[in-house]
Parts: structure tokens; C-alpha cells; sequence
């Protein structure tokens, strides 16, 4: 809500009370954890992208693509790597293509197509890049980067971001099971004994998206990327399930 307002106030030509609305949504979202943290990063980033503030468009979205790519789902990462693609469009068109040309072919295999201001956008950046490259290298572009791996596209990303003066984002490394509350602690042995998410809301008598958000919450405070990665860090610190018989849902 909080970046909606922002929104709101920003084509308002309020841009006082946008970023002090930017600013207190990314302070909530840091508290609540993923996935809205970037969903806020990438918005603000390009708020200021689209104001020609660069350094602070890159510095939001440098933060957005290395949450993203460590924590975020696929749809959430071709949306930062949309974003940097119009940040960078008119410095670096065949980077814009690139980048852009990942996000689509993210978005293919995810069938999820961008939001209606989002494509608008974007295609505006890539038109003006493909006047700057032309027709046939634009075309090269686009189809080479499509098949790339996507390591070496959130590489790419990150040097770009680098270019305009950003230090690059370091996902924390993991931390002690102290920085998990009681029901983090409930929920990461519900994960080691392989229930789903949904399993999960069951046996605590919560909503689904209440255990995703649980989910997330022990992903960043740990600084992990999936649930096997949780199972493996509980082990390594010496949690264990208790005895129960095989669990009837297993992780989908």
C-alpha cells in the first residue's frame, strides 16, 4: 500500500512524499522479509529511473537483483532484470536488448506476461535502443541472449549496474538459529520433515500464505535460497524432528 501511495504521489509530481513513501515501504518490507522487498526495490528503482536519477535507480536494483537472484522466484527476477534493462537503455542499448531479452524468455517459460505499465515501458526503451543498434543487430541481439545462460545474464546485470557507480549487494551469509523466533524454529522442523507449504499451514492451523511468509522469512534470516537448504542448515546446527511417521504430504 505504501508503494502504491508512492505511485500515486509521484505522478502527482509529488516527489517529496514518494520517497518518503518509498523509503518507509522498503523499511516495512525489511522487516517482513521476501518477497516484498523486492517488489518495493524494483519499484523504487525505477521510479527513479524514470526521473533520471540513475544512482539511485542503480542502487535499488542492484539490492533488488542480488535478493532476487538468491531468494526470489523467476517471474520476480525477469521483472529486476526488466527494470535495469530501461535503467541502462540509453548508456548501453545492447545491454538493454540483452537483459530484456532474458526477462522474455524467463517470462515464456513461466507463461506470466509483464504488467500492462510495465510492457509499455520497456517497449519504449527498446524501440529507442533498436533506432541506436538497427534493425538486423538488434534482431542478433535479442535472439543470441535469449539461449544464454542465466548466470551469465545476472552476471552481466551486475556489471552494468557496476558501470554507474554501484557497489554490488552481497547476500548475508547465514546466521545462528537465535535469529530464528519460536515459530521460525516450528516451521524449519515442519520443512525438514518434507511438508509442503500447505502441509505446513495445516499442522499450525494458519493460513497458506501465512507459512510462505514463515518460508521466507527463515530464507533470508539465514541467508539460504531453498527448503533443502533450510533442512541441511537445521541439521548442521544440531535441530532434529521429532519421531514421527512419514509425512503424507510431501514437498511439491
Amino acid at each position: 500500500m505504501l508503494a502504491q501511495r508512492a505511485l500515486f504521489a509521484e505522478r502527482a509530481g509529488d516527489r517529496l512524499l514518494a520517497d518518503q513513501l518509498l523509503a518507509d515501504a522498503v523499511e516495512a518490507e525489511r522487516r517482513m522479509g521476501l518477497p516484498g522487498l523486492i517488489e518495493v526495490l524494483t519499484t523504487s528503482g525505477t521510479v527513479f529511473a524514470d526521473r533520471g536519477e540513475h544512482a539511485r535507480a542503480a542502487e535499488a536494483l542492484s539490492e533488488a537483483l542480488a535478493t532476487a537472484a538468491a531468494h526470489g522466484s523467476l517471474d520476480r527476477l525477469a521483472r529486476v532484470l526488466e527494470a535495469i534493462s530501461g535503467l541502462v537503455a540509453a548508456s548501453q542499448p545492447d545491454g538493454c536488448v540483452r537483459l530484456a531479452a532474458a526477462a522474455d524468455e524467463l517470462r515464456d517459460s513461466l507463461r506470466a506476461l509483464p504488467r500492462p505499465s510495465e510492457r509499455r515501458r520497456l517497449g519504449t526503451h527498446l524501440q529507442a535502443a533498436k533506432r541506436r543498434l538497427g534493425e538486423a543487430p538488434y534482431a542478433a541481439t535479442w535472439s543470441a541472449a535469449r539461449t544464454e545462460p542465466l548466470d551469465t545474464i545476472l552476471d552481466e546485470g551486475r556489471e552494468l549496474l557496476r558501470n554507474l557507480g554501484v557497489v554490488e549487494v552481497e547476500v548475508p551469509a547465514p546466521t545462528s538459529a537465535d535469529s530464528l523466533s519460536d515459530r521460525e524454529r516450528e516451521v524449519v522442523l515442519l520443512v525438514m520433515r518434507g511438508l509442503s507449504n500447505r502441509a505446513i499451514a495445516d499442522e499450525l492451523v494458519v493460513a497458506r500464505k501465512t507459512a510462505e511468509a514463515h518460508i521466507g522469512h527463515i530464507l533470508t534470516k539465514l541467508g539460504l535460497t531453498n527448503r533443502v537448504q533450510i533442512a541441511t542448515w537445521a541439521y548442521e546446527h544440531g535441530l532434529a524432528p521429532a519421531a514421527t511417521d512419514a509425512p503424507a504430504d510431501q514437498v511439491t
